[in-house]
């Protein structure tokens, strides 16, 4: 069902140890229309389903929810990577690359 795969992406990105080094050379990857729902889904998930962007503090209690405290560090590594405006916030397109880029690591990783 789509809940049950928002909630299996939710974990897949929320558990993943998160390396910085390697997020800030990927390219985003391109998915089909399932994944982006999901991908979509999972903003409202992130910030609560409140608006359309999604905040240093809301990726903080995400990752914190799924067990994976991020140094202040990490969260300015993926906020310097992803947030391109500089806002201080990410918006849809912003955090829908984030995710694809977050996604990619974790399959690259568990293709090794």
């Amino acid at each position: 069902s789509r809940q049950d795969r928002l909630a299996a992406m939710a974990n897949d990105l929320g558990t993943q140890h998160i390396d910085t080094r390697a997020l800030r050379r990927l390219r985003t990857m391109s998915v089909d229309g399932t994944m982006y729902d999901g991908l979509d889904g999972l903003m409202g998930v992130v910030n609560g389903g409140h608006s359309d962007r999604v905040t240093r503090d809301e990726l903080k209690t995400f990752f914190a929810q799924h067990h994976n405290q991020l140094h202040s560090f990490e969260l300015d590594e993926i906020m310097s990577v992803a947030d391109k405006d500089q806002t201080g916030s990410l918006d849809r397109p912003q955090f829908l690359s984030l995710c694809r880029k977050l996604l990619r690591l974790h399959n690259d990783r568990w293709k090794n």
